[in-house]
């Protein structure tokens, strides 16, 4: 006998079916209760409460359960079950091997979600009994060539999986099969009555076991929430309906409907709702609705923060009451559970509310299983520094934190962080511990030995192909020798201690997954063959695919839901949040195996997948509906202006429909500034805890200090949040970040002199750092903090080559004029490399490194290219320039500057040294010019703007500290001061620098050139003397092909100069003069002990001191210095 008890939501269906398990009891008749998976937990609880008596004639059952319960008595258990993680473990392995036997499918097997979804569309096939055959059958006729691919590849992974899983398991669907079999046998033994409630659809194999019951004479009685009616909310459970009318017929059984018209909702302004919101022709609401609250917010926070606010002013307000709400009483359903679930954390744990977030996590970012990977990666590649430092970081070695990060700063120095694998023989090496000490080498040896000697014992088994099941033996052999179980069980007993229940959990409950998921792939793959590299795909997959799901730590907290997987038995006060439009309807992600369109096809075959849009909004709208439907006693409805991923968004058209049903209903607007407006809502504040009391307080705070304006109720709280033993130091460390402001106080003298070793001795480089950011100077060469050391060829590294190299082509070629001996390009590149190859050219170091490191020694190699394009450049520039390199390395001996003409002391003077890369002169007309040039490893300009602001004078002083200072060249007359980029940049072609030639169309040789030439030119600042610019460049016509200046030559035969870069020779005299003035100034700066942090922006972009200065813009004192952009004819003016 079939009984169908249909009615609204809320009108006493569960309450029918109680009273008849009751009876049953009285009776001693055995009831089974069927209840979706998701609400078994909860049902039990309902009927402890409900029934408050023994209930072993009540059991509450799912149809996994039932089939658990009928196949342990009659038998049917011979095969191993297998859940999905099994069967994606599975159908990795099959489809690796078959993978040439698919077609469309072919090249997704190791696509993201792939294995994931191909499982989920078979296992969706299975339940409702549509066969690969059916598949294969519907290719050959549809016109649709890529469907058709698909089918036949979907059908052909099917068969592959069906065939391996027939063999030795049994899945959900097979068991389901298997239980409609044995129900005769288990019936036979076994009197009960069966009772399905809060159930809206069933699969088609779920169908089959309702008909085998009722054709074994069982009787059923089953709720569905149904009404006959024009109403949305009911279009599936009429479906369902009509299904089980067709399956009591089919099973010769009666079958009875009853309907419940009575509704236990006595809320007039709820009750309604339920009856008219899925109803086209609804029925409108005439009265103000008095329950139901829409209310609208700025921001997703401000929704939770009124959430949280709420819940706790009703929990406070009835705490007299004997009706008082409980936080059991009360569910949170938000639109989108990822984006909503910190915020929800966050707040709540402020707000000190329990709750439950009825969701999953997945675990493969778990230190343990970061832990397993790294080590297999061991094995998959090399112990490489990655897989090393991943394996030490899990915490989960016996070494030490500080003895593992002592043996990473010998990886990374010795760049052994970007090689493939550790190699052994630095460890075994004098010469890579030269100044470390005896004490640190036997801590990074140890390290060594211990990942080596680990990595030793299990790699004749893992590093070749083996049997799935030795495999996983070893693991648990590893697990076991790192006694991971008891440091986890440890690890487990201090969270608790603590109260962190939560995390003890989940850390519980990763080890447990993690050693079902071997037992998995063992169990599964025992006795094939497979490389680890495989293993650990597998091991990935069916880890991947776990998510850990937390057990409410109380009884009594607040459930929040996604709506998407809202299952509940009703709740006396609802919170409906973010209910935008962006997220209500939900926008389902397209299938990945069958797009829409595809299933429309399939539809229109009689192929019927119910994972559509279509039916999953229907479902949507019917989840909706019921858990709108089953609140009691208040709803609240909130949407944001900006969702709560940020985009802006507006109402959801389900709000529109209540709005419509309730045209009084007031939407009530919340913005976080009156939210917690005192004079306007004052209410708020009687229902906040310390937590949130201290969190305004710190929002308030600041706000007073910015704009001056005082609140004395603010600093009283602040008074008795300093008394408060919880908040004391919290209270005391907002003090001194709310009153921070860039207030460091100038060092003392003394502590200036030992500090800088007076008489201050620097270099002009120096200076410009202090110009650029005075406390930059002081970290950098005061304090001296050591870096972590990296032997590598970096840009600084680069730089020091490049200029080793130019210093040995300016003494053995340049000085002596002897540039006949490069007169060609053979001849060039034959002299870099000799200097590039000869034995002191790079260091120790260096030579370490490249010889260790391919990616090193191309850098290397690099170098030398650049070398030699700009060897060919300066060999060109030489044959028509009547300047000479007089020297190379040229070294400044200590120039004293006096900083206070009125003190005659150490702290009154700067010695400053330096290196000049180059150093040209030219003799004419009995009078002497000099030029100086600096190599650059990267494009850098001279430009006065900055030589102004004094962030780049180095080259000007250089010309000074030669022209006014050396004996060899003074008061020669100072001619330019100049970069010369040895860069490697990309050259931009077009169609007139190539030509055709035998071999087809082939870049000009000369254009090509003429380009390097360009990106070779030298910037900087240099006098307007035509006739000097002839004699730098004798062939000059118009454009200079080595420097970036141009002659003009008008009409009337007058010749200019013009270039950004040209000066008069007076004002290059007073650029010199100004930029020993910037010297002085910040020599004095300097040892007055100014170490301000007051940088240039520029300068705070690579910085490595920038967390310890904390420069914040928004604190009072912190600012940029102010850098003019100014043009050279303001510059000139200005001097």
């Amino acid at each position: 006998m079939l009984k169908i008890v249909t009615a609204r939501a809320y009108s006493g269906k569960t309450t029918y079916i109680m009273d008849e398990i009751k009876k049953n009891i009285n009776d001693n008749t055995l009831s089974y209760l069927m209840a979706p998976e998701q609400l078994t937990l909860e049902t039990e609880q309902m009927i402890i409460n409900t029934i408050k008596k023994p209930i072993f004639l009540c059991k509450v059952m799912s149809f996994e359960r039932l089939s658990a319960e009928v196949l342990s008595r009659v038998g049917g258990l011979k095969k191993e079950y297998i859940d999905d993680v099994g069967k994606i473990m599975l159908a990795e392995n099959i489809l690796l091997k078959n993978k040439e036997e698919l077609n469309f499918y072919k090249n997704s097997i190791n696509k993201s979600g792939f294995l994931e979804n191909i499982i989920k569309i078979i296992t969706e096939l299975k339940k409702y009994e549509i066969s690969s055959k059916s598949l294969s059958s519907l290719s050959s006729k549809i016109n649709d060539k890529i469907l058709s691919q698909k089918l036949k590849d979907v059908a052909k992974i099917y068969d592959l999986l069906e065939e391996k899983i027939s063999d030795k398991f049994v899945d959900n669907e097979s068991r389901l099969n298997l239980l409609c079999e044995k129900i005769p046998e288990y019936t036979k033994n076994k009197k009960f009555k069966i009772y399905f409630d809060n159930f809206v659809s069933f699969t088609q194999l779920e169908l089959n076991v309702i008909e085998s019951l009722l054709s074994n004479e069982i009787d059923i009685t089953m709720t569905l929430t149904y009404y006959d009616t024009d109403d949305s909310s009911f279009d599936i459970t009429k479906k369902t309906l009509e299904s089980m009318i067709k399956i009591a017929d089919k099973a010769f059984s009666k079958y009875e409907i009853i309907h419940l018209d009575q509704s236990y909702n006595k809320i007039e302004d709820l009750k309604h709702l339920e009856e008219n919101f899925g109803k086209f022709d609804f029925k409108k609401y005439s009265k103000i609705p008095q329950n139901i609250s829409l209310i609208k917010f700025d921001k997703a926070r401000t929704e939770i923060m009124y959430l949280a606010n709420k819940i706790t002013m009703l929990i406070r307000q009835n705490e007299s009451d004997e009706k008082k709400y409980r936080y059991k009483d009360m569910a949170v359903v938000v639109t989108d559970s990822v984006g909503y679930a910190p915020l929800i954390k966050e707040i709540f744990d402020m707000y000190d509310i329990p709750y439950f977030i009825d969701t999953k996590r997945n675990i493969t970012q778990e230190n343990i299983v970061n832990m397993l990977f790294s080590f297999l990666d061991m094995f998959v590649k090399s112990p490489n520094h990655s897989n090393i430092m991943s394996f030490f970081k899990s915490g989960m070695s016996d070494i030490k934190k500080e003895d593992y990060e002592i043996f990473e700063n010998f990886l990374i120095r010795w760049n052994m962080d970007s090689q493939k694998f550790i190699n052994i023989k630095f460890f075994d090496s004098e010469k890579y511990f030269n100044d470390i000490s005896d004490y640190d080498r036997e801590r990074i040896c140890y390290v060594k030995d211990y990942i080596m000697n680990l990595y030793s014992k299990y790699k004749q088994i893992l590093s070749r192909k083996n049997k799935v099941k030795v495999f996983s033996q070893e693991l648990n052999r590893f697990f076991k020798e790192l006694n991971c179980q008891q440091k986890l069980e440890n690890l487990v007993e201090e969270l608790k201690l603590t109260g962190n229940y939560e995390i003890a959990s989940e850390i519980s409950q990763i080890w447990n997954i993690l050693l079902s998921t071997l037992d998995k792939v063992n169990n599964i793959l025992d006795d094939y063959e497979i490389s680890v590299d495989d293993y650990k795909k597998m091991l990935y997959q069916g880890l991947s695919t776990q998510k850990i799901a937390l057990i409410p730590p109380t009884m009594d907290g607040v459930m929040i839901m996604d709506i998407q997987r809202s299952k509940s038995l009703g709740y006396k006060v609802l919170f409906a949040v973010g209910m935008n439009d962006t997220l209500l309807p939900h926008t389902f992600k397209q299938d990945v195996i069958f797009a829409e369109q595809d299933k429309k096809i399939l539809l229109e075959n009689d192929i019927n997948m119910m994972s559509t849009s279509a039916n999953m909004l229907s479902q949507e709208n019917t989840a909706l509906y019921i858990i709108l439907s089953k609140t009691r006693e208040k709803l609240y409805l909130t949407y944001n202006i900006s969702d709560v991923n940020e985009q802006s968004a507006g109402k959801s058209s389900y709000l529109h429909t209540i709005e419509n049903i309730f045209p009084n209903l007031k939407t009530y607007y919340i913005s976080s500034e009156t939210l917690q407006n005192k004079k306007t809502n004052s209410s708020y504040f009687d229902n906040i805890t310390h937590k949130v009391a201290f969190a305004k307080l710190k929002t308030d705070l600041r706000d007073m200090i910015s704009n001056r304006n005082f609140d004395e109720d603010s600093l009283k709280l602040y008074d008795y949040f300093l008394q408060n033993e919880e908040f004391s130091d919290e209270t005391k460390a907002l003090k001194n970040s709310l009153f921070k402001k860039n207030d460091i106080e100038n060092l003392k003298e003394t502590y200036v002199q030992k500090l800088y070793n007076l008489p201050l001795q620097s270099s002009v480089s120096q200076i410009q750092t202090y110009v650029k950011c005075p406390f930059s100077y002081y970290m950098n060469y005061g304090i001296r903090p050591q870096k972590r050391q990296k032997q590598k060829v970096d840009r600084l590294n680069s730089g020091n080559i490049l200029h080793k190299y130019m210093d040995n082509l300016s003494k053995q070629v340049l000085e002596d004029k002897n540039i006949s001996i490069l007169d060609s390009k053979e001849k060039i590149n034959s002299f870099v490399d000799k200097i590039y190859d000869e034995e002191d050219f790079l260091d120790n170091d260096m030579k370490m490194v490249t010889s260790n490191s391919k990616r090193q020694f191309h850098i290397i190699k690099n170098l030398k290219k650049i070398s030699k394009k700009a060897t060919e450049i300066i060999m060109e520039q030489q044959k028509c320039t009547s300047f000479i390199t007089e020297s190379a390395e040229y070294k400044i001996k200590d120039i004293k500057i006096d900083i206070n003409d009125d003190k005659d002391d150490k702290t009154n003077h700067i010695i400053l040294r330096g290196i000049i890369d180059r150093v040209d002169k030219l003799v004419k007309d009995g009078k002497t010019y000099l030029g100086v040039v600096d190599y650059k490893s990267s494009v850098k300009k001279l430009e006065l703007k900055d030589v102004y602001q004094g962030i780049n004078i180095q080259m000007i002083f250089y010309l000074y500290a030669l022209t006014k200072k050396d004996e060899n060249y003074k008061d020669a007359s100072p001619y330019y001061a100049m970069y010369f980029p040895m860069i490697d940049s990309k050259i931009a072609l077009s169609e007139e620098d190539f030509e055709q030639s035998e071999n087809g169309e082939q870049i000009k040789k000369e254009h090509l050139r003429q380009k390097e030439q360009e990106n070779m030119k030298m910037a900087g600042i240099i006098t307007d003397d035509i006739n000097m610019i002839k004699s730098f460049e004798n062939d000059i016509e118009g454009k200079s092909k080595f420097l970036d200046v141009r002659i003009k030559t008008d009409k009337a035969g007058e010749s200019t100069v013009t270039s950004q870069s040209v000066v008069s020779e007076e004002d290059m005299k007073k650029i010199i003069d100004y930029v020993i003035n910037i010297i002085k100034i910040s020599a004095n700066e300097i040892l007055k002990g100014n170490i301000k942090p007051l940088p240039v922006k520029e300068a705070c972009e690579y910085c490595d001191y920038k967390n310890i200065c904390e420069f914040d813009e928004s604190i009072d004192g912190f600012e940029y210095k102010k850098i003019k952009k100014l043009n050279k004819k303001e510059v000139l003016d200005l001097l």
